[in-house]
């Protein structure tokens, strides 16, 4: 196990989602999925180790955590998917606010994890895969949300696949962010 799956609290994972993902859709109650993970974690784990990132992992795990305890509602669940990656399952009119709690609360909390240097540039200048520079932006969190507000959902692998393609969107662009899937069918 590698140690950013050690350092996540117990929380449920992927096939305790899934299901009650899909029992909600079945029921064909009301019904938003956020998809949370972080962005630019790679570069920060180069430069800052992977202990770190790690630590980072846990904190945006109990912000998760703490966004539903004190924003959430008894029926909202959450889990952990696989390293970076959680997923919150809650209501359409509950996802917008439980969506900025979490990126408020991360971007307060992540700026202690760098030096004074990053913190006041927001960057810091590193080397990609290939060997060649580039800006690394602080780590943010990108939450992508899809509910059935706009239309039916049928399966949660339709739900993860929508979500994968707002999330490749809300990566193009530096920052914390969130964005819902308001396409119709």
């Amino acid at each position: 196990m590698d140690q950013s799956q050690e350092s996540v609290p117990s929380l449920p994972g992927g096939a305790a989602i899934e299901r009650l993902i899909q029992e909600r859709i079945e029921r064909q109650t009301p019904l938003a999925v956020l998809y949370i993970d972080l962005i630019n974690l790679e570069p920060y784990c180069q430069k800052y180790g992977w202990a770190k990132g790690a630590q980072v992992i846990q904190t945006l795990a109990n912000i998760i955590q703490e966004t539903l305890a004190t924003v959430g509602h008894p029926s909202d669940g959450c889990g952990h998917i696989v390293g970076d990656s959680f997923v919150i399952v809650s209501t359409p009119e509950r996802a917008e606010h439980l969506a900025q709690d979490i990126i408020n609360r991360f971007d307060a909390a992540i700026l202690p994890y760098y030096s004074p240097e990053d913190q006041r540039n927001k960057y810091f200048d590193t080397l990609d895969r290939r060997g060649n520079p580039y800006r690394a932006y602080l780590i943010g969190v990108s939450i992508a949300i899809v509910s059935n507000a706009y239309r039916e959902l049928e399966h949660v692998l339709q739900v993860e696949a929508l979500a994968s393609e707002v999330k490749k969107y809300i990566k193009l662009l530096p920052g914390s962010r969130y964005a819902f899937d308001r396409r119709h069918k």
